[in-house]
């Protein structure tokens, strides 16, 4: 199977500022033997420890960097990644190739990444009908992608090390919030103090309060496009980033409309 690599991969922002292992695992993750045609395939941890020589625990650690920075999605349950956009880079060109990826999409186990495989689908410039009507077929049946009751919700502490890991549902704060962003089931995902000192941290040349505000009010005016529980950290990271790519809110000369920041850049350019 041939995988679609540029050169420009070496010099591409989010890539570029990854430690060396995390760039060594996603080159990996494109290239390895277990992918299929659509980069969403079963690949547990212990295979990847085999194949590199590296620990179960490394292999962990290193997978929730990538996860952290969005260029994958993991279900830590059934042991599936996603590689997010690789088929941007590895497009579908006919029929036979949808049918292919028709049939590793009904393959895959039930799991908590088509949601986030479908929103990026529905971005090509290629429209993919019969992989877009596999997956939302996936999603109509109510698999695990779907919100978890409250009561099958992970308790805080597990949910605070998934922020960081490659567990797929963020945490939800317990602290009183200082700004609440609307999601997709009309419920309000509370922003903490300690979240924004956080983000500071992460992202100096942003004013993070003020992408808080245009977060909410992007949010309010394109309720189609808000975000899920599991999404909404996501989200909030991607626009962060983009921000600090661009130099910061002072930066500029006049705040810019808003974006969709569901998408960075791309991670392999064409």
């Amino acid at each position: 199977m041939y995988t679609g690599i540029y050169d420009s991969f070496w010099t591409d922002r989010k890539v570029e500022d990854l430690p060396d292992e995390a760039k060594l695992l996603f080159l990996y993750l494109i290239t390895c033997p277990h992918r299929n045609i659509i980069g969403f395939y079963r690949l547990p941890k212990k295979y990847i420890a085999a194949d590199l020589g590296w620990s179960v625990e490394r292999v962990s650690k290193v997978l929730g960097t990538l996860c952290e920075v969005g260029l994958i999605g993991y279900d830590e349950a059934v042991s599936i990644v996603l590689v997010r956009k690789f088929l941007r880079h590895n497009a579908i060109e006919n029929p036979n190739m949808q049918k292919a990826a028709v049939k590793k999409i009904n393959e895959l186990e039930d799991n908590c990444l088509f949601d986030d495989f479908l929103t990026f689908i529905q971005t090509l410039e290629k429209p993919l009908q019969r992989v877009e009507e596999a997956v939302k077929k996936r999603l109509h049946k109510g698999l695990r992608n779907t919100e978890p009751e409250p009561e099958e919700e992970p308790e805080p502490e597990e949910e605070t090390e998934s922020m960081h890991g490659a567990e797929a549902a963020p945490c939800q704060p317990t602290a009183p919030p200082i700004i609440t962003l609307t999601l997709n089931d009309k419920t309000e995902y509370p922003v903490t103090e300690e979240q924004v000192e956080e983000w500071t941290k992460l992202y100096p040349a942003v004013d993070v309060m003020q992408e808080l505000r245009k977060m909410k009010g992007w949010l309010d005016a394109n309720p189609s496009k808000r975000k899920t529980k599991k999404g909404i950290l996501r989200f909030i990271n991607n626009w962060l980033s983009k921000e600090q790519d661009r130099g910061g809110y002072k930066a500029r000369p006049s705040p810019p409309a808003f974006k969709n920041y569901d998408d960075g850049e791309d991670f392999l350019k064409g």
